[in-house]
């Protein structure tokens, strides 16, 4: 049975993603950095509490995964001040940095970020292959996938 790592689990999408693979034939982790929200994870996922923007424990188990999905970002829907933009960057860069550190050997790695990669491009038709945007949300999204793996 193949072991999958959920980073960004309790999220919006992360908890659609894991309701799916529930149905799968998987092993499934979740870091949770909110105990609450820890608890509203079904079973039988394992919980690991944990910040990923942080080194920790978490790290241990994430080294034991096949596959991680890396959904960890701070949310976006809220006022943009400074401060806020840097909890933003921070929470898709780092977070990424940690978990490349600790990917064991033949691990493969998803790491999600959004259409807000390729900024406003109004009516023009972006491709995996265009350039990002030239607003904060491209930029961070741009850094935060420079920090992968190639391959």
């Amino acid at each position: 049975m193949k072991k999958i790592f959920v980073i960004g689990g309790t999220g919006f999408i992360g908890s659609h993603l894991i309701s799916k693979l529930l149905k799968e034939d998987f092993e499934i982790y979740v870091l949770a950095r909110n105990k609450e929200k820890a608890k509203k994870i079904p079973s039988p996922c394992k919980v690991v509490l944990g910040d990923p923007t942080k080194e920790g424990d978490w790290q241990n188990q994430l080294n034991t995964a096949d596959i991680v999905i890396n959904l960890a970002g701070q949310n976006i829907f809220s006022r943009w001040n400074e401060n806020y933009k840097k909890l933003i960057l921070e929470s898709r860069v780092k977070s990424t940095e940690n978990i490349v550190s600790f990917l064991k050997n033949g691990a493969f790695l998803v790491n999600a970020g959004a259409i807000g990669y390729y900024g406003d491009k109004g009516e023009t038709l972006v491709t995996e292959d265009s350039p990002p945007g030239d607003d904060f949300f491209g930029k961070s999204l741009y850094r935060m996938g420079k920090k992968c793996p190639k391959g």
